[in-house]
Order: C-alpha cells, then structure tokens, then sequence
C-alpha cells in the first residue's frame, strides 16, 4: 500500500499509513519490553507475535478507521504509531514510540494534533486508558488538559480514564 493519508504533524514529523518497510522498525518497538510494559501483552513480543500484529494492522489500516505511523520527515522512518481502533463498542486512543524517539516531544506534539479531533468525533465514546503505573503517560495527558475521570479494570490491569478538563478545548 502506498503511503496516503499524510498528516503533518509539526516540521518533524507526520502521520502516514504504514508501510511494509516498516517492519523492522515494527520489530523494534513490539519487542522492547520497556516500551511493551503498558501496551498490548505488557511484555516484548515473539517474531511471530510480532508479524501476526503487522499484518493485522495492515489489514484493518486499509479498511478501518485504523491508528497512524507517526515518522520523520527527513527520513520517512517510523517514530511510533497513535490514534484511533475500535474495541467492541469502544473507541480506544492510543500512542506507543520506539524507545529511541522518547523524551523529544514526538508523543506531546503528535497527542495534542490528534485528540481533540479525536474527542471531538466520538465524544464520550473515546477511551483513553493509561494503567496506574505508567506515570509517563499520565503526564503527558495532564500537560495537554485531559484529567483522570474514573479508575477501572482492564484486561486485569488497574488504571484511569482519563477525558478533556471541562475548560479545555484539547
């Protein structure tokens, strides 16, 4: 699949479909157990894991609504993938970076282009679900406005829901 769809994110970075040289780059993220410990499994992925998600992901990117690549403009490589997939009746929001690409305001700058729309679009319907623990995550969503609303229990995991603060527009 051809890559359609871009977005410009800022002058570093924008969204993009993913593409099949992606997956090394796919590798690296879904097999580093620090960026896995509060997505997914909660743990690295196998090659085989691994192949089986990129393949689903190429699948429902192309008839789907379907979360983005996020990569650099000077290079087209992958940075991380965020937006938007459907669970059940639920509108899920989610964003993971390749470790490399942590701590240089890629996940910021790319969440505070995409959830308003993202909000805006579905409302109440959209789940934004940060596990108690990861601390990283919730920060980031305090700095762009959102707040935790509630605390639930998914897939056995502790952890809030976060919404936009009344008095923002993010």
């Amino acid at each position: 699949m051809s890559s359609i769809n871009k977005s410009t994110i800022s002058n570093d970075i924008y969204l993009r479909d993913m593409l099949e040289d992606d997956y090394l780059s796919v590798v690296d993220l879904l097999s580093n157990s620090s960026v896995m410990q509060y997505i997914g499994p909660r743990r690295s992925m196998n090659e085989d894991e691994i192949r089986e998600w990129f393949d689903d992901f190429m699948i429902k990117q192309a008839s789907e609504e379907y979360r983005k690549a996020v990569a650099l403009k000077s290079t087209n490589e992958l940075v991380g993938i965020c937006g938007v997939r459907k669970i059940g009746k639920e509108i899920d929001f989610g964003y993971f970076f390749r470790k490399k690409f942590w701590r240089k305001g890629y996940a910021y700058t790319t969440c505070k282009k995409m959830l308003p729309g993202a909000y805006l679009k579905y409302g109440n319907n959209l789940i934004v679900f940060v596990a108690k623990n990861n601390l990283a995550s919730a920060n980031l969503l305090k700095k762009l406005g959102w707040e935790p609303q509630k605390i639930v229990t998914r897939n056995s995991e502790d952890g809030w829901i976060y919404k936009p603060k009344p008095h923002t527009k993010n």
